[in-house]
This record gives structure tokens, C-alpha cells and sequence, in this order.
């Protein structure tokens, strides 16, 4: 009976150890099973976090490319500006050389009219000395008598 006894304890503890083995395992297994939940949280986590930084991407890129579009316009509002103020020069220099020229051809009709003057007043005074503008003095009529044929 000794014998059973001792076997009997023997089998009770190996089913105590084995028990205990068992306790143990699950408590690893609680531990992994924790451990999964970890990295799945973690992985969820990574996953969202991507996709944040993706939407980030994309609105820096539609900002870059807004950007990049304003640019643009203002470069080609600045082209259009200076085509306009070129332009404008140009119509400012050919403005300059038309009053140029109408200034050098007022001149010029100045001396025409004074060249008209003067020789207008040559002729006048040619005509005076010539006797053209003597008036009757020696003519028909006045102080010597009158018409010939009156007498």
C-alpha cells in the first residue's frame, strides 16, 4: 500500500507539474495573443499614419502645382506688361520724331513767309521808287491843266 501511496504522490505531483506547465504555456500564450493585438494596433497605426502622410503629399503637391500655375500668370502678366511699355516707347519716339519734324517744317514755312515778306516788301519798295505809286503829279489832271483836248 506504500507502494500505491508513493505513486499515487508521484502522479499527483508530475499532474500538478504538468498543470503548472500548463499555467504557464498559457500565460505565454495569453502574452503572445497580447503581443499580436500590440503589432496589430501598431500595424493599424502604421497603416493610417501612411495614409495621412499620403493626403499630406498630395495637397503639398496640389499647392506646388497652384503655385508653379501663379507663377505663370504673373510671369506672363510681366511679359505683357513690358510688350506694353516697349510699345509704348515706340509710339513715344515716333510721337518725338513726327513733332520733330512738324517743328522743322514749321521753320521752314516761317522762312518761306518771312523769304515772301521780304520779297513782298523788295517789290514794294521798287514799285514806290519807280514812281508807280506817285500818284497825279505829272499826270492828266491836277496842277498843269487838265486833259489836253478839254482846252
Amino acid at each position: 500500500m506504500a507502494a500505491k501511496q508513493a505513486q499515487a504522490a508521484q502522479i499527483s505531483q508530475a499532474a500538478q507539474a504538468a498543470q503548472a506547465a500548463a499555467f504557464a504555456e498559457s500565460a505565454q500564450a495569453a502574452q503572445a495573443a497580447q503581443a499580436v493585438q500590440a503589432a496589430e494596433a501598431t500595424k493599424v497605426q502604421a497603416i493610417q499614419q501612411a495614409q495621412a502622410l499620403q493626403s499630406a503629399a498630395k495637397a503639398a503637391q496640389s499647392h506646388a502645382a497652384q503655385a508653379v500655375a501663379s507663377l505663370q500668370a504673373a510671369q506672363a502678366q510681366q511679359a505683357t506688361q513690358a510688350q506694353m511699355a516697349y510699345q509704348a516707347q515706340a509710339n513715344a519716339q515716333a510721337l518725338a520724331y513726327k513733332q520733330q519734324a512738324a517743328l522743322a517744317d514749321l521753320a521752314a514755312a516761317q522762312q518761306a513767309a518771312n523769304k515772301a515778306y521780304s520779297a513782298a516788301q523788295g517789290a514794294q519798295a521798287s514799285a514806290v521808287g519807280q514812281g508807280a505809286y506817285s500818284g497825279f503829279d505829272g499826270g492828266y489832271g491836277g496842277s498843269s491843266g487838265g486833259c489836253p483836248g478839254c482846252h
